[in-house]
């Protein structure tokens, strides 16, 4: 459990470290949980550890520039492929083969 939220962790920091050189105005991040999505967009305390780290994790960036969207993961996928943006990114999910040819090779 502690290795999967490490990893969801290293995600966002990664997505962020990505867009940070993209010339969107916008970060655009989809979440697929509602009590996630609550947390982070300051309508809910968090209720377990995972979180509040994110919630830390958003205040120490400091980054206004970040939208949170809920969206299930087939839109935020559709989403990812159809937009004009690289600055779209996931939480939860582990960099594969397909995902980095399919969404990273845009950031490059």
């Amino acid at each position: 459990m502690m290795y999967m939220n490490f990893l969801r962790y290293l995600f966002v920091v990664f997505c962020l470290a990505v867009t940070a050189n993209v010339d969107a105005t916008t970060i655009q991040i989809f979440l697929d949980d509602e009590e996630d999505l609550a947390i982070l967009t300051q309508k809910a305390k968090p209720e377990n550890i995972a979180g509040a780290t994110n919630k830390i994790l958003f205040e120490q960036l400091n980054l206004s520039n970040i939208e949170f969207l809920g969206a299930s993961y087939k839109r935020t996928l559709r989403s990812m492929l159809k937009q004009d943006k690289s600055a779209i990114c996931t939480l939860n999910k582990v960099k594969t083969t397909y995902r980095e040819k399919t969404f990273y090779s845009a950031c490059q």
